[in-house]
């Protein structure tokens, strides 16, 4: 049996993201209720990466990392990151559950930061 890593208090689901990929994944799993590293291109799991990345990007991760660290290339995060301003604007769940992941990751951050 495997054994989960931990960092900073908070389990790590990916070998190839850092911790604070990995916090904000397990977020936006878990509010999305879905598998952001799904290949499949149903809406809940494209928003689930659209927001990801908007939220990495606003932490100050480049688009290259980002794109690696969900398996997409920077054009997609360059995409992702152009379009979610309009849709937020017209989707009132997703600007919700957005808010909710920023909100969460940000504390979760915080706390992880003062350990």
């Amino acid at each position: 049996m495997e054994k989960t890593k931990i960092v900073d208090g908070f389990e790590m689901l990916d070998d190839n993201k850092d911790r604070d990929g990995n916090i904000l994944q397990a977020i936006i799993d878990d509010v999305f209720e879905s598998d952001m590293m799904s290949i499949h291109r149903v809406r809940e799991n494209v928003d689930a990466r659209r927001v990801y990345s908007y939220i990495m990007r606003q932490r100050g991760y480049n688009y290259s990392r980002i794109g690696k660290f969900i398996g997409k290339d920077h054009a997609t995060i360059i995409h992702y990151n152009r379009d979610i301003d309009f849709i937020l604007k017209g989707d009132k769940l997703l600007k919700e559950k957005y808010l909710l992941c920023k909100k969460r990751f940000f504390e979760d951050i915080e706390k992880a930061d003062a350990i």
